[in-house]
């Protein structure tokens, strides 16, 4: 099943009141909780996507590990992030809205900021002031 344009699935949460029992679930379609829009970046671990939370009727920024680097170093590295980010409270740390696996991909979900990244600020300033920097 499709969320959006990207062949990624449907996203629901690892332990969501939503999902049915397998002999349920095997009979009707899940509930879809997040449909991907367009992809936003991407590093070394994993592919960050612009999604509607469709519970919450909100934009997200959905995090998916790259399945070909599940295989090689396992799911251990994206688990421990997801452990430390949803323990982190300070007024300039984004929080930790959700997090699961669908259809073999693991993900967390943040929300969505408009506005230009840190890299396309760093690029288009050079260097920043230690008043930003330190913001």
């Amino acid at each position: 099943m499709l969320c959006g344009p990207y062949d990624l699935g449907c996203f629901l949460p690892l332990r969501s009141p939503l999902r049915s029992p397998p002999s349920v679930r095997s009979r009707h379609p899940p509930e879809r909780r997040y449909a991907i829009e367009r992809e936003l970046g991407e590093g070394g671990m994993a592919t960050v996507y612009l999604a509607d939370d469709l519970k919450h009727k909100r934009k997200v920024a959905l995090k998916v590990l790259k399945p070909e680097l599940a295989a090689v170093v396992g799911a251990e590295r994206l688990l421990a992030e997801i452990t430390t980010t949803a323990n982190l409270t300070h007024p300039h740390i984004l929080p930790l809205f959700d997090s699961g696996e669908a259809d073999s991909f693991l993900f967390y979900v943040m929300p969505h900021i408009e506005g230009e990244s840190l890299r396309e600020r760093i690029d288009r300033e050079r260097q920043l002031g230690v008043d930003d920097a330190l913001a």
